[in-house]
């Protein structure tokens, strides 16, 4: 017979998962408005963008924490777009009864503009260092830094030029009219009072959009014969092309400290319209432009993300990623039905799978097969469990063939299964005899996550 024990014995699970997943959670809108956007987000999840409210009627900011949307100036009036938010809440955005403001519900600062001119304010900083552009009658869009109520303008090529980023070092990036003969816009990078041409991919423009805090830009660019604009960023003095996903036109939009570059992409067949020059200025018009889905690029390849979406993303389409974390959460906008709704992609946990059995030991080595009873829990943080993925297999040290099998789980995750082990061993082997079992089970999301444990035959007791 076994030697059994009153209780199960616990053993530690090991998950593995394949490819990271991330969750769907819708942010909803303000006021049963139809549709929303996001445009910032900040390490702690929060959440800035823009919503209709009662239907189709005003574009509000809003602010999207611990699960609730509200409207970023309550006591506001007007259309108005939340563009960016840093680690301590601080927003930065537009409104019809601030103009640029910088600040929190409840206290916000109006940036002063250029004799009555508008400001835009697309980017901030951790310690609250604000990049934008501000229009200046009589020479057009004027780059600048803003903190502690001091403007700082940036320098140019002698033409429109626009900031869209800055990272924590304060380097600031953004694009810029590079002058005759052809007055094209390219991307260009600021570091202190200096102008940097970042160039294009052989076609006429080019424009950065985000910067992290190593230095590495992202944006667009037209390719060689100006036929397509591409995903591209721009490291060391030299810039990558990202291609597509398939299609004609693709655009990266955000990168965080990791690396990881988000946008968007067409798809075969689509073309997305080439972005209105100024989209920072009248961003609601560029809203839902493009034709094909949102990508994070792995190891630098781009990756559809509506393929990386768990059972969440049922019934949604996520056309454009605008923003990630350095936690790797990305905010996006996705067709629901007819109509765009901010989501929040947040990396969905690996599921983990834990294990028991009746006994540990096998005794006495009489030859006999005795019964082992595993015992467990698979749990998944978002997916649902597939029931019916339940497998098992069983190693031998001596290299001898042992059962395998299925089981089911049941629906909240736990499983039983037995099987048949040989009590025998060596004679002369010291070192006994060791079974090991490994349980696995999915999610239907497509992540696996797998468990093992020891059943052994000793020398001696």
């Amino acid at each position: 017979m076994a030697k059994t024990v009153a209780s199960f014995v616990a053993f530690c699970a090991v998950a593995l998962s394949s490819a990271q997943l991330y969750h769907l959670t819708d942010l909803g809108t303000l006021n049963a408005g139809y549709q929303s956007w996001p445009l910032g987000i900040n390490d702690s999840g929060q959440v800035t963008g823009l919503s209709y409210t009662n239907g189709f009627g005003t574009l509000r900011p809003f602010i999207w924490s611990g699960g609730v949307m509200s409207d970023l100036d309550p006591a506001g009036f007007g259309t108005g777009q939340g563009l960016a938010i840093n680690g301590n809440g601080l927003t930065v955005g537009t409104e019809d009864s601030l103009g640029g403001f910088v600040g929190t519900t409840g206290s916000f600062t109006t940036i002063p503009g250029i004799n009555g001119g508008s400001v835009t304010p697309l980017a901030i900083n951790a310690s609250g260092l604000v990049a934008g552009f501000m229009n200046n009658p009589g020479f057009g869009a004027t780059p600048f830094l803003f903190s502690g109520g001091n403007t700082q303008f940036l320098p140019t090529f002698g033409f429109a030029s626009l900031a869209l980023g800055v990272n924590d070092s304060g380097a600031a990036v953004g694009y810029a009219v590079v002058g005759p003969p052809n007055n094209a816009f390219h991307a260009v990078a600021w570091s202190g009072n200096s102008i940097s041409d970042l160039g294009t991919l052989g076609g006429a423009q080019s424009f950065g959009q985000a910067i992290n805090n190593s230095g590495t830009i992202v944006g667009f660019s037209d390719i060689a014969g100006n036929g397509a604009f591409h995903a591209c960023s721009w490291s060391n003095g030299s810039v990558v092309d990202l291609g597509t996903l398939g299609g004609t036109n693709s655009s990266a939009q955000a990168v965080n400290s990791l690396g990881q570059i988000v946008g968007y992409s067409d798809l075969p067949g689509t073309t997305s319209a080439y972005p209105n020059y100024a989209w920072p200025s009248d961003y609601p018009s560029q809203l839902g432009q493009e034709q094909g889905d949102a990508f994070i690029t792995i190891n630098g390849i781009m990756k559809d993300l509506n393929s990386l979406i768990d059972s969440s993303g049922a019934g949604y389409v996520v056309q454009s990623a605008n923003g990630i974390s350095d936690g790797g959460q990305i905010i996006a906008s996705a067709l629901f039905g007819a109509f765009h709704h901010a989501v929040l992609l947040t990396p969905a946990s690996p599921p983990t799978m834990t294990a028991s059995s009746s006994t540990t030991t096998l005794w006495p080595p009489n030859g006999k097969t005795d019964t082992v009873t595993v015992a467990g829990q698979l749990t998944s943080a978002f997916s649902t469990i597939d029931i019916n993925s339940g497998a098992f297999a069983v190693a031998d040290s001596y290299g001898q063939d042992q059962p395998s099998g299925t089981f089911a789980f049941a629906s909240d995750g736990s499983y039983t299964f037995t099987v048949g082990l040989v009590a025998s061993r060596r004679g002369g082997d010291k070192a006994g005899r060791a079974y090991t079992i490994t349980a696995s089970g999915k999610t239907l999301g497509g992540q696996t996550a797998t468990t093992s444990l020891v059943i052994s035959v000793p020398h001696n007791q």
